[in-house]
């Protein structure tokens, strides 16, 4: 850790003294509005949450500075969001200590265009943005908002975090090549949720996080392949003593053409210390006259290690129509979800082991 907080020193400073005589393009500007409300079908379980996005972006003779600032409403612990983590991957996307909404800067990094098409990024950025993509399974915004449909649940990605990306672009013959290396706790993952937190990369208990990922490119289908490390400790699901480290693989499957899109995705993680052992999805979207239809099918399987005896593996699926407003940019979603054994709970106390749940969405999203 004492290496990578020697890294970013000098080459922040490094960063600043090359902008500062480099010159500035005019800047985009983009965003958008999102509203959820979603409610359970058999106990009436409802609740509405809502966010907004804002990117800048500040081209430079060689790379482009990005600032993403992101608020969201809070959420209860009673809120259905929280009852069944899974439904909604927009939720408390942006909040404070206590859970209560908040604005804040998720992302402020630039991005350095180097020879061949190679370009390195450093400061706050997401990695879950970068790696395992889905051209139609990726944004909780625009597709499906079940988590399973948005990221691989096996890839313990860090929230918004400081570290370094160097991506080499694909061509005709050779694939896209993403090494992300960055502090193991982002924003959301730290006590406080803090910037004071954030930018201590040293602090106890922390480490790094590593992935690295390539894609290829075929006509019409995209393949990735790609694998992560953690670096800090985590305590073996039924043995607490015992620290270990969390890594895995995931793999990606899409292809895209005309009115049908196909994505697969699938994954492992160490066993030992990550609940979600394998995972394997699998989505649709189709174009029609009325709009975009979606459907969506994953299956998140529990550790052997986990404790107790109410727990099983967690199956999603999700169907949606998207319908434009004025433009394809603004839309009303309307979707069902199923979720069976929300957080591996088979319980039936706490939560209903089997939930039905509808879900209306409004997004509206301009630029500039």
């Amino acid at each position: 850790m004492r290496a990578i907080a020697a890294f970013f020193g000098p080459a922040l400073l490094l960063l600043g003294q090359t902008l500062a005589h480099a010159e500035l393009s005019v800047p985009r500007v983009e965003g958008g509005l999102t509203a959820v409300y979603q409610r359970e079908m058999r106990d009436g379980l409802g609740d509405t949450g809502a966010s907004a996005d804002l990117f800048g972006y500040l081209p430079t003779r060689r790379g482009e500075w990005m600032l993403y600032v992101e608020g969201a409403t809070g959420t209860s612990a009673n809120s259905i969001f929280n009852r069944y983590a899974e439904i909604n991957a927009d939720a408390g996307t942006a909040l404070d200590s206590q859970d209560g909404s908040r604005v804040q800067i998720s992302e402020l990094n630039y991005r350095w265009d180097l020879v061949d098409e190679r370009h390195l990024t450093l400061g706050q950025i997401d990695p879950s943005a970068h790696l395992d993509r889905s051209r139609i399974a990726n944004d909780e915004n625009a597709h499906f908002l079940g988590t399973s449909f948005v990221n691989n649940p096996t890839i313990a990605f860090p929230d918004y975090a400081l570290g370094v990306m160097y991506r080499i672009d694909r061509t005709a013959t050779t694939p896209e090549i993403t090494a992300i290396l960055s502090g193991s706790d982002g924003l959301a993952d730290n006590p406080g949720r803090s910037y004071q937190e954030l930018v201590d990369l040293t602090a106890s208990g922390k480490g790094v996080f590593m992935g690295l990922g390539s894609r290829w490119a075929i006509d019409n289908t995209r393949i990735g392949i790609g694998g992560w490390y953690r670096t800090d400790d985590h305590p073996v699901l039924d043995d607490p003593d015992t620290l270990r480290h969390a890594y895995g693989v995931y793999a990606l499957y899409g292809w895209l053409a005309g009115n049908h899109g196909v994505s697969l995705r699938a994954g492992a993680a160490n066993a030992d210390v990550s609940p979600a052992a394998y995972f394997l999805g699998a989505a649709y979207e189709g174009q029609s006259k009325i709009g975009a239809f979606g459907l969506g099918f994953g299956k998140i399987f529990k550790s052997e290690h986990m404790p107790g005896a109410t727990l099983g593996d967690t199956l999603q699926a999700e169907t949606f129509l998207r319908v434009p407003i004025y433009s394809t940019s603004s839309h009303i979603t309307f979707a069902v979800q199923y979720v069976e054994n929300s957080g591996f709970n088979t319980s039936d106390l706490a939560i209903d082991s089997h939930a039905l749940i509808a879900a209306l969405r409004l997004h509206i999203w301009l630029s500039k």
